[in-house]
């Protein structure tokens, strides 16, 4: 199995991750990446859900993207 990517990682897909999360502006990312926790705070504040489900999401999130990085390598 995978192990997913690091929250730091975040930084590498910014134009997918803008995609996934629409609402997060480019100062609030720029912000965000200090801390995963504070990440997940501006993800649920800005989409409207809570923290848990933010939780969820960004994990769902950096799944896809370490499978994405792992083709890139293969």
């Amino acid at each position: 199995m995978l192990k997913p990517m690091n929250i730091s990682d975040l930084k590498e897909c910014w134009p997918r991750l803008r995609q996934r999360f629409p609402y997060i502006a480019e100062k609030d990312a720029r912000n965000g990446f200090e801390t995963p926790d504070h990440f997940l705070k501006c993800v649920a504040d800005k989409q409207h859900i809570t923290i848990s489900e933010a939780r969820e999401e960004v994990a769902d999130f950096l799944y896809v993207e370490s499978l994405h990085a792992e083709l890139d390598y293969s």
